[in-house]
């Protein structure tokens, strides 16, 4: 599976604006996971413009449109999930970001005490991808009934977290 990511991350004071675009180098068909929960009234949505802020080690930031392990001392009764677009070989899928600074603690497991970084000096955008098919190492969901724009499920898990593809910008100074 090969992913190429193209983005622009912007820094200002206030924010930092992402602009993307990931296309599918490989020759078999890719789900990108680029939908993740997002605030939406008094629940959260599974959105293009969802996020999650993680420490990257060294003093970087990454904001995450991932699966992501659960941590080790977490136990929920349902898993958080993140969406994904299918992408066929050559197919292109992307977004726009806007990221308030300072970092907020969200992502899957913020409620149960994942935080983003502190005072971190420079960002990076990741993204992943899970190979689909008959040789998958872990099979998505496809049901009816999938929110609109969400051709695929896929849980905040180390089995998923282990066998997408994650590619990333290279690191930028934050203010």
């Amino acid at each position: 599976m090969t992913l190429e990511l193209d983005a622009d991350v912007e820094v200002t004071d206030d924010a930092i604006a992402i602009t993307y675009a990931a296309t599918n180098e490989g020759e078999a068909p890719i789900v990108l996971l680029d939908l993740m929960e997002a605030p939406d009234g008094e629940g959260t949505r599974l959105t293009s413009e969802g996020w999650a802020a993680l420490d990257a080690g060294d003093g970087v930031a990454e904001i995450a449109q991932r699966a992501l392990p659960r941590p080790d001392d977490v136990a929920l009764a349902e898993q958080p999930t993140v969406g994904g677009t299918d992408l066929a070989p050559g197919a292109s899928a992307g977004g726009a970001l806007r990221v308030p600074l300072p970092l907020a603690d969200r992502g899957p497991y913020a409620a149960v005490g994942q935080e983003a970084p502190s005072d971190p000096d420079r960002v990076r955008f990741c993204v992943g991808a899970l190979p689909t098919g008959p040789d998958a190492e872990v099979e998505v969901t496809r049901r009816d009934g999938l929110p609109e724009g969400v051709d695929a499920l896929a849980s905040h898990v180390e089995a998923f977290a282990s066998a997408q593809a994650v590619v990333c910008t290279e690191p930028v100074d934050l203010p």
